[in-house]
């Protein structure tokens, strides 16, 4: 019975030992848990109005990201590949197309986007984004990772591959629309 406690606590050291000395490992939150907990999403209305309050203002930090007008109803599909690059969707899912393709523009880097929904998947993190302004416009990235990558130790390679796209600004406030006016001609 004496020698089993022994190994028991002996493994118990070991276990401890090697936890601390590990590289890279974190405790507590998963990659997705990290994901969602540093980013917050914006609720959009339909034609981009935001509703209630912002949430996290991105950053763009890189060319190539192709955005829709919000009044289209859908965003422009893109695709960061492994390589780094960004790239537009060859297949679209936009209602009107040859409308979307006269009006699409790309996101200029430095220009603040409200995050609208973001989905992490098996092999992708997907950022659904909208400028910030009275014209928004609309786009989505897909962030491509090896199948598993939600299992790594460490959160930090998917979060700085993120960070080279967007980064995480200070709330913007959000644009006052003008109220209509009513016109009381029958009582003042």
């Amino acid at each position: 019975m004496k020698r089993a406690t022994e190994r028991v606590w002996m493994l118990a050291a070991l276990a401890i030992t090697l936890q601390s000395i590990m590289p890279g490992q974190t405790t507590g939150q998963g990659v997705e848990e990290k994901i969602l907990s540093q980013y917050r999403v914006t609720k959009v209305g339909a034609n981009g109005t935001v509703v209630g309050t912002p949430g996290s203002v991105l950053e763009m930090h890189e060319d190539g990201l192709v955005a829709v007008p919000a009044a289209t109803g859908s965003f422009w599909y893109n695709t960061r590949k492994k390589d780094g690059r960004i790239r537009p969707n060859s297949i679209q899912h936009v209602p009107n197309l040859r409308e979307a393709m006269e009006s699409k523009r790309p996101f200029q880097v430095g220009e603040k986007l409200y995050l609208a929904k973001l989905d992490v998947a098996e092999t992708e993190v997907v950022f659904y984004v909208q400028s910030c302004g009275d014209q928004p416009y609309r786009a989505r990235l897909a962030f491509q990772f090896d199948k598993g990558y939600q299992n790594l130790p460490d959160a930090k390679p998917v979060l700085d591959t993120i960070a080279q796209v967007f980064g995480v600004t200070a709330p913007q406030p959000v644009p006052e629309r003008p109220v209509p006016r009513r016109h009381h001609l029958l009582y003042p």
